[in-house]
């Protein structure tokens, strides 16, 4: 319910916020992040799945 009212109190900025989360997603800064997480995780989940 207040999850409703906090949305249609600021309505006027969910076009802006929306354009803002595209925008962001597909440019070189968030594919470096995407590759930076992937090499923090990759090292650690072969480790634990290791057979030797």
């Amino acid at each position: 319910m207040v999850t409703i009212i906090v949305l249609i109190g600021n309505a006027s900025n969910i076009p802006s916020t929306i354009a803002l989360i595209f925008s962001s997603s597909f440019g070189p800064r968030a594919a470096f992040g995407g590759m930076l997480g992937a090499a923090f995780f990759y090292p650690p989940s072969r480790r634990f799945t290791s057979t030797i």
